[in-house]
C-alpha cells in the first residue's frame, strides 16, 4: 500500500517533535540503565574501590545528594598509582571519582585545561602522580580535589559547586 506523500510528511514532523520531547527522557533512562545493567553491577562489586566509593557515598547523602548507583568508571586506570576510579549517578547528575593507591594521594597533581579553536577542551596533568596522559572533552571539565580523591564533572558547574560545599572539611 503506497501512503500519500503528504501523509509521510507530517508523519516524520510528529515523530521528530515526538524525539524532541523525549529527549531528555531517554537520556534519564540510559543513566537508569546503567543502573540496572547486571553486568555492570557484577563487575562494580568487585572493583577495588567498591569500599572507598561507597564511604563517599554516604558522605554525599548525609550532605544531601541520592545517590542513585554507583559503577566502575572507564577512567579507572588514567593515572599512575591510581586505585581505582568510580563513576557516580546522583539526584544532582553524574560525575567520575579517582582514588589513588591506599598510601597515595593526588595533592599535588595539577590539571591544566586548554581550550581549542573548535570549541573542545584538552586536559593535561602535572606533578605528581607523573604522567603523559591527557583528556579531550567537547564540554568543560570541572575538577574537585578533596583528600586524596580527584572528582570529575563533566560540563555541569552546578553540579561541581555543590560537591565541593558538599565535601567541605567541618
Amino acid at each position: 500500500m503506497l501512503i500519500p506523500m503528504r501523509t509521510c510528511k507530517s508523519n516524520l514532523a510528529a515523530i521528530v517533535v515526538a524525539v524532541s520531547g523525549l529527549w531528555p527522557m531517554l537520556v534519564t533512562a540510559q543513566q537508569s540503565d546503567q543502573c540496572r545493567d547486571k553486568r555492570g553491577l557484577a563487575a562494580w562489586v568487585n572493583s577495588p574501590v567498591y569500599n572507598d566509593a561507597n564511604e563517599l557515598a554516604q558522605q554525599l547523602t548525609e550532605s544531601g545528594f541520592l545517590v542513585e548507583c554507583i559503577r566502575r568508571s572507564k577512567q579507572e586506570h588514567l593515572l599512575p598509582a591510581q586505585k581505582g576510579a568510580a563513576w557516580f549517578s546522583t539526584n544532582r547528575g553524574t560525575f567520575e571519582v579517582w582514588f589513588p593507591q591506599q598510601d597515595g594521594t593526588f595533592a599535588s597533581l595539577e590539571v591544566i585545561e586548554q581550550s581549542q579553536p573548535n570549541g573542545r577542551y584538552t586536559y593535561t596533568f602535572r606533578g605528581t602522580p607523573q604522567t603523559s596522559s591527557a583528556i579531550d572533552s567537547p564540554v568543560r571539565l570541572y575538577f574537585i580535589k578533596r583528600g586524596r580523591i580527584v572528582i570529575e564533572v563533566s560540563g555541569d558547574g552546578q553540579l561541581a559547586r555543590s560537591l565541593e560545599a558538599a565535601l567541605q572539611a567541618p
